[in-house]
């Protein structure tokens, strides 16, 4: 071979490509980086292995199923649950093939599903596919799939029918030594949407609410002499005199006998009720930064029942940690005459992880 006018360069043995199987792997030496001009060329990237780069022959046909799986995933994603698909670079093997984002009407909501796509020939037991992983490389991803923001979620792709099952790998059933279990009934299509997109949980929509910060001053009842239901009581009449209203309304609220009877009903469980004195502070607060428009109507009127409106906020405690809570207001009269009564107050996401779920 020429390099160069007049000049040859001859390659030595060791830098004659030869083909050599080893172990059902093809091994090709790693050619000499020199030019057609006798210069140094540009390497071949490839992963470098003792002068030699691997191609597995056996790895292909894991390749193709794999790319089968990935494709099935992505069709019933992008056509059945109108929402967008964006695949991983394999190359990481962190656990998460790709990212699912939800949307609705053509918005995304925020919700992000961590997806590790498996596809396999597997018959089902007692109505489970079992997928063996490795016990090792399980125990990585799992404490993987415990990080991320989100729902994290496996689906099992069959190579022939291309038909797709997935579990919740945050789930403590679905992940069992070194093998995952699937159940047969989760299919994957579009009426797993909903089911799957509630495993992310409300924090997506929390981070939206308006925010209300209170004082410690606002709560200095809490310390009071008096029993845990009588301070609250008394202070709850307080606010009578407070004359509050919504920040676009000059309508008195009334807090009445009638809304402190109903939060703390008989039937209602007595931490929820102590939870709920412990909010009563922040009342003037949630009614001051919250406008009469952006109230959620939770309850219709049916016959002489009044609607039921609530506000909800993120409120920011100067004693423990901050909280999604609601308040409840009876609405009474008609548009632009409205008069409001304190109905009930409660943290709508206790009983959940900090997730939301």
């Amino acid at each position: 071979m020429k390099g160069g006018k007049n000049s040859d360069v001859e390659y030595s043995a060791q830098h004659q490509t030869h083909l050599a199987f080893r172990n059902r792997t093809l091994l090709l030496p790693w050619p000499s980086d020199i030019d057609d001009n006798g210069k140094p060329g540009r390497s071949y990237g490839i992963n470098r292995h003792e002068g030699s780069f691997k191609v597995p022959v056996t790895g292909l046909s894991k390749q193709r199923k794999g790319q089968l799986g990935v494709n099935a995933v992505e069709r019933i994603v992008l056509q059945d649950w109108k929402s967008r698909w964006q695949p991983l670079d394999a190359v990481n093997d962190d656990g998460v093939d790709g990212l699912i984002f939800i949307e609705r009407g053509g918005v995304p909501t925020g919700q992000i599903i961590h997806v590790q796509i498996k596809c396999h020939s597997v018959q089902p037991r007692d109505g489970k596919f079992a997928l063996s992983v490795g016990k090792d490389k399980l125990t990585r991803n799992a404490a993987r799939w415990r990080r991320v923001v989100g729902a994290a979620i496996l689906i099992k792709v069959d190579p022939e029918s291309l038909s797709a099952h997935w579990t919740d790998v945050r789930d403590g059933r679905s992940v069992l030594g070194s093998q995952v279990f699937v159940p047969v009934e989760n299919v994957f299509d579009a009426s797993a949407k909903n089911r799957i997109s509630d495993l992310c949980g409300t924090l997506h929509g929390d981070l939206l609410l308006p925010q209300v910060r209170t004082q410690a001053s606002d709560f200095r009842y809490l310390w009071s002499s008096a029993a845990p239901i009588v301070a609250a009581r008394q202070e709850y009449v307080r606010l009578n005199s407070l004359s509050l209203h919504f920040a676009d309304s000059s309508a008195t609220i009334r807090f009445t006998r009638e809304g402190w009877r109903h939060m703390n009903r008989r039937r209602r469980e007595r931490l929820a009720k102590s939870q709920s004195w412990s909010l009563i502070g922040a009342i003037p607060h949630i009614i001051g930064n919250v406008s009469e428009r952006s109230l959620m109507v939770v309850r219709p009127s049916r016959n002489c029942l009044p609607v039921l409106v609530a506000a909800t906020v993120t409120v920011l405690f100067p004693h423990r940690q901050s909280a999604i809570v609601r308040a409840v207001f009876r609405r009474r009269g008609e548009p632009g005459n409205w008069n409001y009564s304190f109905h009930t107050l409660y943290e709508p996401r206790r009983k959940r992880n900090l997730m939301g779920v």
